[in-house]
């Protein structure tokens, strides 16, 4: 989905994890979701709303699913909804040149690995909206406390966060055809390593086929936690078992190095094609060309929404490391733009999406009957002429309000709580930098991290001869000051809540 600078914004950005689970942990997901807005939506006069999201895919029979989407909100808040996907490459961009002319916008979709909601959010493009959620108790409580807590910047909360998983698992969804053919015992796969001989084997015998179609760095990968980014792609690293908590330059690490040394070695081998920097990977998985992809977090039922976007070919989910939860659980919200007019109706959409589990399939999936069927009571099949399927159902808002899709086990929500509850916390949930004193060096590193990052990461150039000149540049450019700076608030922060 992403192209240069976001894959590597995935990889390091702060704690890439989708976010939340149910917020009674009961899973409860009848169709009549009770909807809280104050008022009534008649008594308010009616007034058009835009709201830009990312799409994997330009939806045939999306006027149809628009036209449906207002007969809904015309009814419960008396507002219609002008809904302006854009493809995830072009989504950064896009939303950069709109909110920079002022153009009225009253919803943006945000994240912590495309249009940052940490930066944006300290430079003032989302409006907080702390006060006005006091009016939307049930959007409120079904979304865990600290969710909401690692959704603030500083101690202001500007955007509502998609629940889902707050988990992390990294590891790869592979076509199980190429598992089969080799005859690859995935249950012996620890780590990213043990991958390399499948992935050889796909290199060198199937013509037109990608064996890895992402890069695959993440300190994950490598045994640490990371611990803030979203800083022009140089993440912050700490090491897990460091007492002291020292904040590193991720690009600093041996455990970089390490990751860079095999990106070379597997772009020299095909497993990373040539082409690989430019890829368009949503086009190739469509088709079906994609063998594998690697995933920041393995989720239960996940294998089915990956089969959807890679051909319809089986896949097969390999984990690479145990379930945590990570410090930063800001993957998917949706945030009040500045230039929104009408910020209280704008949060009223979002609760009426949050709690009105009709509208969300209904944006979710698309139609029922035109393109999906019921196969059980919250069990759906994807119909073969569908004009319109999502798959991005987490762009919305809480995906435990959704349907399953066929193939998914009837227990997978019950499954992701059960996750949710028994991963591993990290002690970080809260922390937040704030980049207001180095934006120079912020714009001159990030300006560098374009530059080098997605040629590095996938083995494009040789990391002998290259980063020792992208380093040297970094620090010049003032990477030491941003670490600098980095360390003296995360210290502060660690004293305040006594970690320190």
């Amino acid at each position: 989905m992403k192209k240069g600078i976001q894959w590597m914004t995935v990889a390091l950005a702060a704690m890439v994890v989708l976010s939340g689970c149910s917020g009674d942990g009961s899973g409860n997901r009848s169709e009549a979701a009770p909807t809280d807005s104050p008022g009534s939506g008649a008594s308010k006069p009616l007034v058009e709303l835009v709201w830009y999201y990312p799409q994997a895919a330009a939806q045939p029979d999306f006027a149809s699913v628009q036209a449906a989407v207002n007969e809904i909100t015309v009814q419960e808040i008396n507002a219609t909804v002008k809904l302006m996907p854009v493809d995830f490459g072009s989504y950064e961009q896009k939303l950069n040149t709109e909110l920079a002319a002022n153009e009225t916008i009253d919803i943006v979709w945000t994240s912590n690995w495309l249009f940052n909601y940490e930066l944006n959010a300290q430079k003032g493009a989302f409006q907080p909206i702390d006060e006005l959620l006091e009016q939307f108790p049930a959007l409120k409580e079904q979304i865990s406390e600290k969710v909401w807590d690692a959704a603030k910047i500083g101690d202001k909360i500007y955007a509502v966060p998609s629940y889902q998983t707050i988990t992390s698992q990294p590891g790869f969804y592979i076509q199980k055809r190429f598992i089969d053919k080799y005859n690859f015992d995935v249950s012996q796969v620890k780590n990213v390593e043990d991958l390399e001989p499948l992935f050889e084997q796909i290199a060198k015998n199937e013509e037109g086929i990608i064996p890895l179609a992402n890069s695959v760095f993440n300190p994950y990968v490598y045994g640490m936690h990371k611990l803030s980014g979203g800083f022009g792609g140089n993440s912050a690293v700490v090491y897990q078992d460091d007492k002291d908590f020292k904040v590193h330059a991720l690009a600093d690490t041996p455990e970089y190095q390490q990751y860079l040394k095999m990106a070379r070695s597997w772009f020299e081998k095909g497993i990373f094609k040539q082409d690989i920097a430019i890829i368009d990977v949503q086009s190739e998985r469509a088709k079906g060309n994609v063998a594998a992809t690697f995933e920041t977090s393995i989720k239960p039922g996940g294998e089915v929404e990956a089969q959807s976007r890679g051909g319809g070919y089986e896949i097969v989910g390999v984990t690479i490391m145990e379930p945590f939860i990570a410090a930063d659980i800001n993957a998917t919200l949706n945030a009040i733009s500045f230039t929104s007019k009408q910020p209280e109706r704008a949060l009223e959409l979002l609760n009426l999406v949050n709690t009105n589990k009709a509208l969300y399939n209904l944006l979710s999936f698309g139609i029922e009957g035109k393109d999906y069927t019921k196969v059980a009571d919250n069990i759906i099949k994807k119909n073969e002429n569908a004009g319109y399927w999502s798959n991005t159902n987490w762009v919305f808002g809480n995906v435990f309000n959704g349907y399953l899709e066929e193939g998914k086990p009837a227990d997978t929500w019950e499954k992701t709580i059960q996750q949710n509850e028994e991963a591993t916390v990290s002690p970080f949930i809260g922390f937040q930098y704030d980049s207001s004193n180095v934006k120079t060096e912020e714009a001159n590193t990030t300006a560098l991290s374009e530059e080098y990052d997605v040629l590095l990461i996938t083995g494009s150039i040789d990391p002998e001869e290259k980063f020792p000149e992208y380093a040297d540049r970094l620090k010049k450019a003032g990477l030491d000051k941003i670490i600098e700076d980095i360390q003296i608030q995360f210290d502060a922060w660690l004293a305040s809540n006594g970690l320190k």
